[in-house]
C-alpha cells in the first residue's frame, strides 16, 4: 500500500516485530546465539544499525591460515595433481548490495558425488575471528554442501566468491574449483602459477587483499599443483548447453551452488534476516521519499522563478521594477554653505610621515595643501557626509596629480582602475591627517553613524565609504562632480551632460563599480589652486624621524612622574630619587644602593618601597614605574648626529689631566669624545691646568675641522694654536 506521498506502508505484523527486538533475540537464540558479549555482559543497542553491525562483526581474518608451517595451519599438504574435471563448485552472493549498512554476504561450496563426511577441519574451522560460527554443512545423497555468511562491514560479490574458494581448499586431496566470477578466476590463476612471487603492491593496498594473502599462503602450504580453478557460465540455460557455451555438468553444479547461496542467508537466523530486510526496505523507501521531496522543491523553485519573471516583465511594461528610470536632478548632492563652512585645523608641514619615503614628498605636500584649502562643515548623525570618491574627484579638480601612484609611497606602477587610485589617495590623506590635522578635526575623517545612501540620487544603489563632513563647493563645481560620478556608470555622452544641466536626465539604478579606469577627467575643468597653497619644500638636512605629538605627551607625563617618584629603603627608611633609573632590563632587576652612608644597603629594584611605605609593585599609584622609565628612555629627544650628542651641553664625568691627555691622543678622530675644559678637575698648579686646556682645545679643533657646520655652530670652542699658547704663557707667568 502506497500513500499520497509515495511512502510504502508495511504490514502491521512486520512493523510490530521490527519494534520488538525480543523476537529477534529469540530467533537468534534458536540458532545457538546467546545475547551476551564476550565479557558475558548484556548487549545494549540503541538502533537497528548497531544490532546488524554487531552481528556482521569486524571481518578480521583468523591467524591459522596465515601460518607458513603445516603444523600451525588446518590445510593439509597434497602431492597429487589437480584433476582435469571439476570436483567442487562454489558461488557467492550479496543481499541488499546497494545499502552499505544492511548489506549481507553469503557463500556456498558444493561437492557433487561426494560420499565422505566432512572432516573436523571443514566442520569447525572459522575463517573470521568471531565467537559464533555462521556456517552449516548439508550432507545429501547426491553430494556434500557447505554454507556460510561472510563476516565484516565490507562485502562484495568478489569477496564472497573468494571466501567460498578458500573454504573449498580445506578438502583433503586435490581440488578443481569452478565459479562464475571472472575476476576471481583471473587473479587466483595468477597466484597459483607462482605463489612464491612477491606481489606488485602490498596486500594492504589491494582490494580484498587480506583474503588474497590467505589464498597465497594456502597455495604455498598445500601444493599449487594440486589446485586448479575454472570459469563456468553463470545462470546457464538449456539453450546455452545446446550452443556449447556450457556443459550439463557445469550447469547443474553452478545451479546447485546458486540455490545454496540463496538459502545460506538463513544461517544467521530468520529473525536477523527479517530485521535486515525490514531496515533495507525502509531505507530504500526513505531514499525514494527524499528524491520525490527534492523534485518537489525543484518544481517549487521553477514555478517561483517563472512567477517572478512574469511579475518583473509586467513591472517593466508599466515603467516600474529594477530597471525603472529615475529622474536625476542637475545638482543631486548637498554640500556646505559658505556661511557655515570653516577651514580644517592644520599644523605646519614640518616633516614627512614616518611611513613615507623621500620620493613621495610631493604627493604629501599636495594632499596637505588640498586639506588646507578645503572649507568644510561637520554633519550630524542623520545626514550623510561626503564620500571618498567625491573627495578624490575634488582633489583632481583643484589641480591634484593625475599620476598619484607615481608619487605614492608604494612606488608601484600606475593604477589601471579607479579602486587602485582611490586606495592610494586614502593612504596619503590618512597619513597627513594623522600627523598634521589637529586632534579635534581628526574626527571629521571617520565614518559617520548613518546608513543613508548618499549616491542614490545619482542612480547608484550601493553604499560608498563616507566621511563626517561635507565640503563647500560652488554650483559649477557641484555640477562637475555630479558629471564625474555619472561617468563611472560607463558611457556618459555630451547629450547626457546637457540633459543633466536641464534636469531631464533619466537613468536606471545600478550598483557602483570601481573596477574600470577613471573617466571623469573629461568632465572636469581643472583649476590649479594647490600650487599656491603648497608648503615650502623640506630642507635636505631635516630630520625624517620626528617625535610624534602623542609621544611628546607620553614623555612629558613620564618625566613628571619620575621627578616626583621616590624609593624608600626598607632598612633605614631613607628616600632616593629614580629620575634616570631603568628598574628592569629584560628579566633582570637593577641593583640600587641606599644613599644613607650609614646604611649603604644594595638591593634589587623590585624589593624597595615607595613613598606610601608599601612595596611599590603593589601600589596602585607607583606600580607604573617600569613603563614610565622605559617610555622616558625610548622617547627622550637626542641629536641625530653622534658628534652632536658627544658635544652636547651635558657635563661628562670628571677626568684627571693624565687620563684626559691619554683619551684624546689615543682616539683623536671625529668619533672620540670631546671633553670641555671645565670638565677637567682642578690641578695643584695653574701650569698644569693650562696644559690640560691646551690639549683639550687641540682635540676639539681637530674634531670641528672635519665638520664645518658644527664648527659654525660651536664657534666658541674653536681656538687657534697661537691663542692657546698665549693663554698658556699668561697662566705660566702667574705661577710662582
Amino acid at each position: 500500500m502506497i500513500n499520497s506521498f509515495g511512502i510504502k506502508s508495511y504490514p502491521k505484523a512486520l512493523s510490530e516485530w521490527g519494534l520488538a527486538l525480543e523476537g529477534y533475540v529469540d530467533a537468534m537464540s534458536q540458532n545457538g546465539f546467546s545475547p551476551t558479549n564476550l565479557l558475558n555482559e548484556p548487549n545494549t543497542f540503541t538502533n537497528a544499525r548497531q544490532i546488524i553491525a554487531f552481528f556482521r562483526g569486524d571481518g578480521v581474518i583468523s591467524d591459522d591460515l596465515l601460518s607458513e608451517s603445516t603444523g600451525g595451519s588446518p590445510v593439509e599438504q597434497c602431492g597429487l595433481p589437480a584433476p582435469d574435471a571439476v570436483n567442487v563448485f562454489g558461488d557467492g552472493g550479496v543481499l541488499h548490495p546497494t545499502t552499505t549498512q544492511f548489506r549481507l554476504g553469503a557463500y556456498s561450496v558444493w561437492h557433487p558425488q561426494r560420499s565422505s563426511a566432512m572432516t573436523e577441519t571443514e566442520a569447525d574451522y572459522n575463517l573470521f575471528n568471531y565467537h559464533f560460527k555462521f556456517r552449516k554443512a548439508i550432507n545429501s545423497g547426491s553430494g556434500l554442501a557447505l554454507q556460510g555468511v561472510v563476516r565484516g562491514p565490507v562485502c562484495s560479490s568478489t569477496r564472497t566468491e573468494l571466501v567460498g574458494f578458500i573454504n573449498a581448499l580445506l578438502v583433503p586431496g586435490p581440488v578443481h574449483y569452478a565459479c562464475d566470477n571472472a575476476a576471481v578466476v583471473k587473479r587466483a590463476s595468477a597466484i597459483l602459477r607462482d605463489p612464491f612471487a612477491a606481489p606488485r603492491k602490498p596486500w594492504g593496498l589491494v582490494r580484498d587483499g587480506d583474503l588474497w594473502e590467505v589464498l597465497r599462503r594456502v597455495a604455498r602450504t598445500q601444493n599449487p599443483n594440486s589446485i586448479a580453478i575454472s570459469k563456468v557460465k553463470g545462470h546457464a540455460a538449456d539453450q546455452h548447453v545446446l550452443d556449447g557455451l556450457a556443459t550439463q555438468v557445469h550447469k547443474d553444479g553452478n545451479d546447485a551452488a546458486d540455490e545454496l547461496v540463496t538459502d545460506a542467508m538463513r544461517v544467521c537466523g530468520d529473525g536477523f534476516l527479517s530485521l535486515t530486510n525490514l531496515c533495507a526496505a525502509r531505507l530504500a523507501e526513505y531514499v525514494r521519499f527524499m528524491a520525490a521531496f527534492i523534485r518537489m522543491l525543484v518544481d517549487i523553485y521553477k514555478t517561483s522563478s517563472d512567477l517572478r519573471a512574469r511579475n518583473q516583465a509586467q513591472q517593466i511594461a508599466l515603467g516600474r521594477g529594477p530597471k525603472q528610470l529615475h529622474n536625476i536632478p542637475s545638482l543631486p548632492l548637498a554640500y556646505a554653505d559658505a556661511a557655515v563652512a570653516r577651514p580644517i585645523g592644520m599644523f605646519c608641514f614640518e616633516f614627512l610621515p614616518s611611513s613615507a619615503r623621500s620620493a613621495s614628498e610631493s604627493c604629501y605636500r599636495q594632499v596637505w595643501a588640498f586639506l588646507a584649502t578645503l572649507r568644510v562643515c561637520p554633519v550630524s548623525s542623520p545626514q550623510s557626509g561626503v564620500t571618498w570618491i567625491e573627495l578624490l574627484i575634488i582633489f583632481n579638480m583643484l589641480g591634484g596629480p593625475q599620476d598619484l601612484s607615481q608619487s605614492n609611497l608604494t612606488q608601484c606602477r600606475r593604477p589601471q582602475t579607479t579602486k587602485q587610485e582611490l586606495m592610494f589617495f586614502q593612504s596619503a590623506v590618512r597619513a597627513v591627517v594623522k600627523h598634521f590635522v589637529r586632534e579635534d578635526d581628526q574626527t571629521l575623517f571617520k565614518a559617520p553613524p548613518t546608513v543613508q545612501k548618499r549616491l542614490l540620487p545619482l542612480g547608484f544603489s550601493t553604499h560608498a565609504a563616507k566621511l563626517a563632513f561635507v565640503p563647500q563647493l560652488s554650483a559649477d563645481q557641484q555640477s562637475q562632480v555630479a558629471k564625474a560620478l555619472l561617468a563611472l556608470r560607463g558611457r556618459f555622452t555630451l547629450a547626457n551632460a546637457a540633459a543633466l544641466d536641464e534636469g531631464t536626465l533619466r537613468l536606471a539604478r545600478v550598483p557602483l563599480t570601481l573596477r574600470k579606469q577613471p573617466m571623469w577627467r573629461r568632465q572636469l575643468r581643472i583649476v590649479d589652486q594647490l600650487t599656491v597653497a603648497l608648503p615650502p619644500p623640506l630642507p635636505p638636512e631635516c630630520d625624517y624621524r620626528p617625535q610624534r605629538r602623542a609621544d611628546q605627551v607620553t614623555l612629558l607625563e613620564a618625566t613628571k612622574f619620575l621627578d616626583a617618584f621616590r624609593l624608600v629603603c626598607r632598612a633605614c627608611s631613607t628616600q632616593r630619587t629614580c629620575a634616570h633609573v631603568i628598574p628592569r632590563s629584560g628579566y633582570t632587576w637593577a641593583k640600587l644602593t641606599c644613599t644613607n652612608r650609614a646604611c649603604r644597603k644594595i638591593a634589587p629594584a623590585n624589593s624597595w618601597w615607595c613613598a606610601c611605605l608599601i612595596p611599590w609593585r603593589t601600589c596602585s599609584l607607583h606600580s607604573v614605574w617600569p613603563s614610565r622609565a622605559q617610555a622616558q628612555a625610548q622617547l627622550r629627544e637626542l641629536p641625530r648626529n653622534k658628534a652632536k650628542r658627544d658635544l652636547s651641553t651635558a657635563p661628562p664625568p670628571a677626568l684627571t689631566v693624565k687620563r684626559a691627555r691619554t683619551a684624546l691622543r689615543s682616539s683623536p678622530g671625529p668619533s672620540s669624545s670631546g671633553v670641555a675644559p671645565a670638565a677637567i678637575s682642578t690641578a695643584r698648579t695653574p701650569k698644569r691646568v693650562a696644559l690640560a686646556q691646551l690639549d683639550q682645545q687641540i682635540a676639539t679643533r681637530r674634531i670641528l675641522a672635519k665638520m664645518p657646520k658644527l664648527a659654525a655652530k660651536f664657534s666658541h670652542l674653536v681656538q687657534t694654536p697661537k691663542d692657546a699658547e698665549e693663554g698658556c704663557r699668561q697662566n705660566t707667568s702667574r705661577s710662582p
